[in-house]
């Protein structure tokens, strides 16, 4: 394959909030926001560059496999930093305390009126 060739591999991402979406990866350490330019949100995954645009990560890569198996892992943090926003977001709006018990788990409770 020539070396000006880029494969692009895109994967879907349901996020119907997207002000939380954007502030889930602001707030994750992996992530590096770039902008948002003419609704295409630029950022970064661990060095790794994409795009999010119309619910679908898009990532660029000479190599297809590795464009795919990118795509597959961005979307895939992706998710996790929307649902654990999802959480805090939720747990404000119902008046519940959020603790993060690890990285993928939370303990929420009512607060005793």
């Amino acid at each position: 394959m020539p070396c000006y060739v880029v494969s692009e591999a895109t994967v879907d991402i349901k996020a119907a909030n997207l002000s939380l979406l954007e502030k889930g990866l602001g707030s994750d350490k992996d992530f590096i926001l770039h902008g948002v330019f003419g609704g295409v949100m630029h950022a970064s995954w661990r060095g790794q560059r994409f795009t999010l645009s119309n619910g679908q990560v898009t990532v660029q890569h000479p190599d297809q496999r590795t464009a795919d198996r990118l795509a597959k892992e961005i979307g895939n943090a992706v998710n996790r930093a929307y649902s654990k926003q999802i959480v805090k977001h939720a747990s404000a709006r119902m008046g519940w305390a959020v603790e993060q018990t690890g990285d993928l788990e939370f303990s929420v409770t009512k607060r005793s009126a």
